[in-house]
């Protein structure tokens, strides 16, 4: 198993991306569990070496805000 990539979020908990056995999976990782929450079937990696790559946490600032009318921006 490998982690592609995670984020944290709380003390001890994790949302992962992890390649197992050529396969992609969504993982939820406690202090005592780790579960699979969903096979990412059509997963394709992004090159790590290429500095234009987004990690996990820059892809969620992404979406963290909206554009609400014309220049407003409204956290979600």
């Amino acid at each position: 198993m490998k982690i592609l990539d995670r984020i944290m979020l709380g003390q001890n908990k994790f949302i992962a991306i992890a390649e197992i056995h050529k396969s992609y999976y969504l993982l939820s990782i406690t202090e005592k569990h780790i579960n699979i929450l969903k096979e990412l079937d059509d997963f394709q990696p992004l090159d790590t070496d290429d500095e234009s790559s987004l990690k996990f946490n820059k892809i969620l600032d992404k979406y963290k805000f909206r554009k609400i009318g014309s220049d407003n921006d409204e956290k979600i």
